[in-house]
């Protein structure tokens, strides 16, 4: 699933009823060659940068302070975005407002976003690489749980996942 797809997940979950359905979708998209083995016999062959852009049309900014939309935005870019929107150092969200009258306006908020491109081996798969047929995949990554971190001696420190030490 493709990161703007989450964030409009995201805001369609988490946006008042009262608020209008709203528009997404993909802008100054480019494809960046990153070949990288992932395990689990995935291969990522690159990433994709794009602007999302989300836009509301005739939002009620009166009834609904645009602060709720910008505040959704960043709740999900601190939790939900993919480790390579850090890693790339991609900006900040742009807004841009445009009044139609005393109770409604057209905003739009575009996010700069990431998404790999994963392959995983597969017979029945539509890309042909390596002589041997590929599927596109949401790459699946294995996280430590715990770990034992060894110094100078040869004691071990035990570390659990959530552990603030």
């Amino acid at each position: 699933m493709s990161q703007l797809s989450e964030l409009t997940a995201f805001m369609t979950a988490h946006l008042p009823q009262r608020v209008p359905t709203f528009a997404s979708w993909m802008d100054n998209q480019k494809l960046t060659p990153a070949l990288k083995d992932l395990g689990k016999g995935q291969r990522r062959i690159g990433i994709t940068t794009y602007d999302g852009v989300l836009e509301w049309d005739k939002y009620p900014y009166r009834e609904l302070d645009p602060a709720v939309l910008f505040a959704l935005v960043l709740s999900w870019l601190m939790e939900g975005a993919n480790e390579a929107r850090g890693d790339l150092n991609l900006s900040d969200p742009d807004v841009d407002i445009e009044l139609y009258d005393e109770e409604s306006a057209l905003v739009t908020i575009t996010i700069p976003l990431v998404d790999e491109i994963v392959l995983l081996p597969n017979k029945d798969g539509e890309i042909p690489l390596d002589g041997q047929a590929w599927g596109v995949v949401d790459a699946v990554y294995d996280h430590a749980q715990e770990a034992v971190i060894f110094g100078a001696d040869a004691t071990g420190a035990p570390v659990k996942d959530g552990d603030d030490r």
